[in-house]
């Protein structure tokens, strides 16, 4: 009953990103893997993809009944024993300054990644050992570098995670008389986090929309992970992918394989990537292969200020030109949308994400 009890574990958020490479981790290790997913669409793929050492529950974490039938669902597959390890990893990442995003959006924040621990940790102590004298099980709560350091436009997301990490430490020493673990786990490596919306006019009218919601997790330069949604003219388009041990396994509209070059991704740009020779689309996984060129140094304005920057050019499957500073920090971009021209200029320089990059 002892072996049992340390080989169980319940992931929340699991059907992409950090929860499904967990999983995977996990399941080779030769735990018993419950994975919560919202889209009870999932559950049969999943279980086929996973195996017998898999069980799927289906619930949002912001849903106490539903949790409350997983519960069930849980305490009867363990036949008495308790549940080792919960791992609350379920969590969203939307972006925006705070004079225009909707409480509704904030709202939604606080209550997937504070009320949704909250909730999980509640539901699932008696099968952490709350209320028995066995071995005490442990809560492992996923948090990120915005637990600690606030940055511009994730006002949202960076609250949250403040409050989870603040949520912890109380629960920590609540359950000391348990026996039962509480740990914070902040994953160290570069956490990108893209939010897009291009809504062109003509004639002061808006006649089309496209859309990205991008979050990628980097480490020692390799990306680990990816989970993007965006819409053009209606059509929706995505990309979920993980690092595997043969090279990078995605699952996009366009593209699903195995990628094992050294890649780069069209959401943000570091002077590392000029190097690489196979970027992936963000939109719908498509390898792209990409050659580069630099110009000449050009001057430029930012908040009223004149620069110089050095200005690349991307061609072959992907038309681009790349802007950066002379510290090599990207400063902006230009490319099209369709028919359209689209800019980007980077107006705040003091948290360039080339300097996360270096250090990560």
């Amino acid at each position: 009953m002892e072996k049992q009890l340390n080989k169980s574990i319940l992931i929340t958020g699991c059907s992409t990103g950090i929860g499904a490479a967990l999983v995977m981790e996990f399941l080779k290790q030769g735990f018993l893997v419950f994975g919560s997913i919202r889209d009870k669409k999932l559950e049969g793929p999943l279980k086929k993809k996973y195996g017998n050492n898999f069980v799927p529950l289906v619930f949002d974490v912001t849903n106490y009944s539903q949790i409350s039938k997983a519960y069930k669902k849980v305490k009867l597959t363990l036949k008495g024993a308790n549940l080792g390890i919960l791992i609350n990893n379920a969590g969203i990442a939307k972006l925006g300054p705070v004079e225009y995003i909707s409480s509704e959006e904030f709202d939604l924040h606080l209550k997937t990644m504070v009320l949704g621990t909250f909730n999980c940790v509640q539901i699932f102590l008696p099968l952490l050992g709350s209320k028995n004298k066995r071995s005490p099980g442990k809560v492992i709560n996923i948090s990120s570098g915005g637990g600690s350091i606030g940055s511009p436009f994730m006002a949202s997301y960076c609250s949250s995670k403040h409050a989870l990490e603040g949520f912890s430490e109380s629960l920590r020493r609540e359950l000391l008389i348990h026996g039962i673990k509480v740990i914070i786990v902040a994953p160290r490596g570069l956490e990108v986090l893209v939010d897009v919306e291009i809504t062109p006019k003509f004639l002061g009218l808006k006649f089309m929309k496209y859309t990205l919601r991008n979050r990628e997790i980097w480490k020692k330069k390799e990306l680990i992970s990816i989970d993007a949604n965006s819409s053009w003219f209606g059509r929706k388009y995505y990309v979920r992918g993980q690092r595997e041990k043969d090279g990078f396994r995605i699952d996009g509209s366009a593209f699903s394989g195995l990628i094992k070059d050294n890649f780069a991704t069209t959401s943000y740009f570091t002077p590392e990537f000029l190097k690489r020779r196979i970027w992936v689309s963000t939109q719908d996984g498509t390898p792209l292969e990409v050659k580069t060129r630099k110009l000449k140094n050009k001057k430029v304005s930012f908040n009223d200020k004149a620069y110089s920057v050095k200005e690349w050019v991307i061609s072959g499957d992907l038309d681009l030109t790349l802007q950066y500073d002379e510290y090599n920090n990207w400063v902006g971009s230009s490319f099209t949308v369709g028919n359209y021209p689209a800019n980007f200029t980077l107006n705040n320089r003091k948290n360039n994400i080339h300097k996360i990059w270096k250090n990560s």
